[in-house]
């Protein structure tokens, strides 16, 4: 695993968390132009970034808020992943199972019916006896 912060850096980031909410942003120089309100929250932690005194929180923050809330997508493909390889299919490699699921996914997110698909010309010239 990949660390975000180095090991020294906990407490200095604690400590600047702490401080963070005893600072009046509407005030700051960083929002003179919008609201506080108005700015996203990279535009946020980017403004804060250059004000020098929250650096580090600056840095950690965007990564802990880039986090999935949940693994309720991973558990969905996990679920799709068990009704494609059942017993009768259970020789299929993970590069066929792979392709199979970016299909479905990229179908569904086309709202496209694969009785519908029209295969494009590109695709079929991929196809030949040079793929296996």
């Amino acid at each position: 695993m990949v660390n975000i912060i180095g090991e020294n850096q906990f407490d200095v980031i604690e400590e600047q968390y702490r401080r963070i909410v005893l600072v009046d942003w509407q005030g700051h120089d960083s929002f003179k132009d919008k609201s506080l309100h108005e700015c996203s929250t990279i535009e946020f932690w980017t403004s804060v970034f250059h004000t020098q005194d929250f650096k580090e929180l600056s840095l950690y923050a965007p990564s802990c808020l880039s986090l999935p809330s949940s693994n309720a997508f991973v558990e969905r493909v996990f679920s799709q992943v068990t009704c494609m390889k059942t017993k009768s299919r259970n020789r299929l490699t993970t590069a066929t199972l792979d392709a199979l699921l970016m299909i479905k996914f990229y179908l569904l997110s086309k709202s496209i019916c694969c009785n519908k698909f029209i295969v494009p010309q590109s695709m079929i010239t991929l196809y030949t006896s040079d793929m296996y």
